[in-house]
């Protein structure tokens, strides 16, 4: 039976799904919504007896007693059309035996009859395609013009943007048909399952309401074990909802990218809070601590860190962050998205998740130019720069490359030897200030008061001018940290009960699995003939027929479901609920400490001087170490290494041991 006919007295269906399918068709060709009136079932069997399928404006609104009450009513969209088809049961189809062809209202041009209610079907396919897009942060809009573009405008893609949102909305409320708990629980279950070793703990109250949430994936652990000698907490985003602060344990891998260590969110900022949350990111850490560890110094961490650490290093010449402005800072981070007030606990996972995502995929991007491209050295002759083209990455190499021109702007001003060591006095061209450098001439030691080495693991300039002094033409193994070079990340880890740490267990079946579907999609784009799609359609449901079955045989008698666990609340430790935080909805981020005073310095010195040039600032940076004259600004970093005015609100917590 063709679909795009006119309907006949006479005419036969198989089932009452292909009958409305042809009156559909048939209303959205000439321009009319269609809807089912009634259809009558046989007491015996339960078949279908008789039909009726109507146009959409069949009938007249009811009045209501009440409708005197009504402000703003909706316009009226029923007419009393008569225009219907009625279907009867005989020989085993479903037979036309009446049909009402005139309607009573004017008909929907071709161009607006895809906004016929009856005519709007979001598919499998499409809705796939939209959960897709949704979970890779694409904003509606965007999506919709995309799926538009696919089909060759909106009148193909068979449903409006509307459609579209409740769609997702209603696939939000059906993700948390468990509840925050459970869908937490689900959530923390489903990542255990790609990887037993992803961690993931909680803090409970008295009631048994969730407080705090930490977590740490596979991934995370191993950056930690490879980077995790300085790190940086940040904890001065509110995320969601429930207003809880974002804790993100942060550092820097060899390229100099962020790369996270653990995440968790707070309940409140106490120092009970912030003492479980240093236990347990020590503890997935299996107890590593970090030689260094800069924070906001909030008074109710500094308290907690103190149980753990030695004492405070007030130094921040190794400071995390390059960015002057919030906005600057939020937009390297990208986490505008996991900042929005309005999303639930699952959608700032699956944002978080992708942010997390996004800064993983920029280090292979690093290593994929690292490896496409040489090395540029400004002194090609020079052995030193050809020893460490080998080993460090391109970063570090053009960092230290800026040490070693200002080598050459570097004075010997003084030198005493006594023994085996050589202490020198250095000064600088145009450069205020003197660091002593102490050179042990058996080992091929060099210490220098800048502490370049210490904090930012790359030989200064003052370091390389005695060594130039000394003829050492290559810079010692001890002064090459691993951690800067292209081999940081080789190394076997091993968590705290002595298994290894793999990133992906199931990593050879994913690349099968990734090379099944690209073989799958260039099959399908490549079929082009009606017998090659019927061919490749049998084909497809035999496979899946036959994987189901598998699939079936293997978890036969097992009780594997795809639904979480839901706690029981007569189990003491499992969580009844989160507990819920009253909070401002905001739509930046709340300013830190050193945030609000660093705005204050800057407001007080634009009132009192509202010339400021560079030469003043040199002059009123009078407290500040000699090193900030040498280093290029990194702006944020800069202020915060300026001690000049009063004590300093961000700090550094050294965890004990030798500084970085």
């Amino acid at each position: 039976m063709e679909l795009d006919g006119k309907p006949k007295v006479g005419m036969q269906f198989d089932n009452l799904e292909s009958a409305w399918k042809f009156w559909k068709s048939y209303g959205g060709k000439m321009g009319f919504g269609v809807r089912k009136d009634f259809s009558n079932k046989s007491k015996k069997d339960g078949a279908i007896t008789s039909c009726r399928f109507v146009c959409s404006k069949e009938g007249i609104r009811r009045k209501h007693k009440r409708d005197y009450l009504t402000v703003n009513p909706r316009q009226e969209t029923r007419t009393d059309c008569k225009a219907r088809i009625v279907l009867r049961h005989l020989n085993e189809k479903l037979k036309v035996k009446e049909f009402v062809e005139e309607h009573n209202h004017v008909l929907h041009l071709p161009e607006t009859t895809h906004m016929l209610a009856s005519q709007r079907h979001i598919s499998d396919v499409q809705a796939h395609q939209l959960e897709l897009a949704d979970e890779s942060g694409i904003q509606q809009r965007a999506t919709y013009a995309l799926m538009s573009k696919h089909v060759g405008g909106r009148t193909n893609l068979g449903y409006t943007r509307l459609d579209m949102k409740n769609y997702l909305r209603t696939r939000r409320q059906k993700n948390m048909k468990y509840g925050e708990v459970g869908c937490l629980m689900g959530y923390f279950q489903d990542q255990n399952s790609a990887n037993p070793l992803f961690f993931h703990k909680f803090q409970m109250d008295s009631d048994e309401q969730i407080t705090n949430i930490f977590w740490a994936d596979v991934r995370m652990q191993l950056d930690y074990a490879y980077f995790g000698d300085v790190v940086s907490l940040d904890t001065t985003y509110c995320t969601n909802n429930a207003h809880r602060r974002l804790a993100l344990f942060s550092g820097f891998n060899h390229h100099r990218g962020v790369v996270i260590f653990g995440a968790a969110l707070l309940y409140d900022e106490t120092a009970a809070s912030f003492k479980w949350l240093f236990e347990m990111f020590l503890k997935v850490h299996n107890q590593k601590k970090p030689q260094t560890i800069f924070t906001d110094q909030d008074r109710a961490m500094a308290k907690a860190l103190q149980e753990h650490g030695s004492h405070f290093l007030r130094d921040f010449k190794a400071c995390m962050y390059e960015y002057e402005e919030e906005k600057e800072f939020e937009e390297a981070w990208n986490v505008k998205r996991c900042l929005n007030p309005d999303v639930d606990i699952i959608q700032f996972f699956k944002h978080f998740e992708r942010v997390v995502e996004d800064k993983r995929y920029n280090e292979w991007k690093c290593e994929f130019e690292a490896r496409e491209k040489l090395p540029r050295l400004r002194c090609p002759s020079s052995p030193m720069l050809q020893q460490l083209a080998e080993v460090y990455t391109p970063i570090i190499l053009d960092m230290f490359q800026d040490q070693f021109d200002l080598f050459s702007a570097c004075c010997i001003k003084q030198r005493r030897q006594s023994e085996s060591l050589i202490e020198y006095v250095i000064d600088m061209y145009k450069h205020k200030g003197e660091w002593e450098v102490l050179f042990h001439t058996q080992e091929k030691s060099v210490s220098c008061t800048c502490r370049r080495f210490e904090i930012f693991g790359i030989l200064c300039c003052h370091a390389l001018k005695v060594f130039e002094a000394n003829d050492v033409k290559l810079v010692p193994d001890q002064y090459i940290l691993k951690r800067w070079t292209k081999m940081a990340r080789t190394g076997i880890i091993f968590d705290v009960n002595g298994n290894e740490v793999e990133e992906d267990p199931k990593f050879s079946h994913t690349l099968e699995i990734r090379s099944l579907c690209q073989r799958f999609v260039k099959l399908a784009s490549e079929v082009t003939g009606k017998d090659e799609v019927l061919i490749l359609r049998s084909a497809t449901e035999e496979v899946i027929k036959k994987v189901e079955a598998l699939r079936l045989g293997k978890i036969h008698g097992t009780n594997e479901s795809d639904d979480p666990i839901i706690p029981s609340s007569n189990d003491m430790s499992i969580p009844t609920g989160i507990k819920k935080r009253v909070g401002i909805k905001r739509r930046s981020r709340p300013k830190s400490r050193v945030e609000l005073q660093l705005r204050n310095r800057k407001a007080s010195r634009s009132r009192s001087h509202p010339t400021f040039t560079h030469s003043q600032s040199e002059s009123t940076d009078i407290g500040a170490s000699s090193l900030v004259q040498l280093e290029n600004s990194f702006s944020f970093t800069r202020l915060l290494m300026d001690q000049s005015e009063g004590s300093v609100s961000l700090g550094a917590l050294e965890f004990g041991g030798d500084k970085l």
